[in-house]
């Protein structure tokens, strides 16, 4: 009988355990989340104009990205009006490199209370490798 009770209470505490875990989460995932989807991280891109896909998800919405390139300050790009209101959002941002080199690109999002979530980045070479 008392190894019963001992059994209930440890699927009583287990149980609780595995609620607490499905109730809202305060780590990361408080924030906008963005990420790169071209180019991808350590790859060779021409010296020519070249498209950036990126994207963002919140579920209160995307307004706008901060797009960095290394040696070119922030540019904000706001969200297309045609995604207004969707928890998921993509941009493409026609880039032409200066010049050969390595190049870093970082994209973060804002949602609609209009703090930034974490940066995303790549970093690529542009040019022959």
């Amino acid at each position: 009988m008392k190894r019963k009770a001992i059994l209930v209470v440890r699927l009583a505490i287990l149980i609780g355990i595995a609620l607490s875990a499905c109730g809202p989460q305060n780590g990361p995932a408080a924030a906008p989340q963005a990420w790169i989807d071209a180019p991808l991280q350590g790859s060779t891109i021409p010296l020519a104009p070249y498209e950036i896909i990126a994207h963002a998800g919140f579920p209160s919405g995307i307004t706008q990205f901060e797009l960095t390139i290394t040696g070119q300050g922030p540019e904000t790009i706001l969200s297309p009006p045609e995604q207004a209101g969707q928890t998921l959002i993509h941009i493409n941002h026609m880039w032409t490199p200066p010049a050969p080199g390595t190049y870093l690109i970082q994209v973060r999002a804002a949602g609609g209370d209009g703090g930034f979530g974490p940066m995303a980045e790549v970093q690529v070479q542009v040019g022959e490798t």
